[in-house]
């Protein structure tokens, strides 16, 4: 099937959340200390100077925290690696983004779970395993979209516009 090649452990260079808050508030601590006990001796010309480099060098400091906060914030938002491969494989099986097809996926709930639950546990693929119902916790996320079609129960699912931004976050975050 292919999707266990996309999906694997990965650890990210963006720092949590704790440490981004952590290294603000030892920041703000040492800004305080700067500038209430340094900049008062110093000559009026030298606390120019200096305040100007301080204050670029807490422009620069805003601007990566803001940087490492907005990626942790993204890489909160995606789900389980299980959750990434159902959407992988509803990405491969409607065809999303190759011409001359509907970007939908026309099949029975049953089936959808069937091939949900072998996707995710495809390293384990010499037991057997049962379908798992997969179809409602996607749809219940909103991470897929499904009209029924109602030929013999037969629903169209095609991935929902969050379900795209949860894929493309996990496709660029690699290098995060």
């Amino acid at each position: 099937m292919g999707i266990r090649l996309m999906i694997y452990d990965r650890t990210y260079k963006t720092l949590t959340s704790e440490r981004i808050a952590f290294y603000s508030a030892m920041y703000a601590v040492l800004s305080l200390i700067i500038s209430n006990l340094v900049m008062r001796f110093l000559d009026n010309q030298e606390v120019v100077v200096a305040a100007v480099l301080f204050v670029i060098v807490s422009i620069f400091f805003s601007l990566w925290a803001l940087r490492q906060s907005h990626r942790r914030i993204k890489i909160n938002k995606l789900p389980s690696d299980y959750i990434i491969k159902i959407l992988y494989l509803v990405k491969k099986e409607s065809r999303y983004g190759q011409e001359g097809y509907s970007q939908e996926w026309h099949t029975y709930q049953t089936a959808f779970n069937t091939k949900a639950t072998d996707a995710v546990f495809e390293e384990f693929a010499g037991l057997k395993i049962e379908p798992q119902e997969y179809f409602t916790f996607v749809l219940a996320e909103n991470l897929i979209t499904a009209t029924a079609i109602n030929i013999n129960n037969s629903i169209s699912i095609k991935l929902s516009k969050k379900g795209l931004e949860r894929l493309e976050i996990f496709e660029k975050s690699e290098k995060w």
